[in-house]
């Protein structure tokens, strides 16, 4: 049995841990006004010779809000544009849309 928790995620989009965004999708072509919770995870790879340092981008949504996003589109947060690397459909109400800036 899968638990439906969308009040939850409701609820976390709309604390203090949610930001406001802009998603434009393509198909259709519209902008959608949402609510996000951000994540920018530091990370390291070490190579041979060198050490690469960069960023993981990632917003978790409630589901309900990113029925139409698809790789490619973008999603606006702070005033700044990230395009969609992919989405991943989670139970429980929430979507993760990884970005690339």
């Amino acid at each position: 049995m899968d638990l439906d928790l969308s009040a939850e995620a409701n609820e976390i989009v709309e604390s203090e841990i949610g930001i406001d965004a802009i998603l434009n999708t393509a198909s259709p072509a519209e902008e959608t006004n949402i609510r996000v919770v951000f994540h920018k995870e530091y990370s390291t790879e070490e190579n041979m010779d060198y050490e690469e340092e960069a960023y993981q981008l990632w917003v978790e949504c409630k589901a309900s809000d990113v029925t139409n996003a698809a790789q490619n589109d973008t999603i606006t947060i702070s005033s700044i544009e990230y395009n969609i690397e992919s989405v991943e459909l989670a139970q429980s109400g929430w979507t993760i849309l990884r970005l690339t800036n």
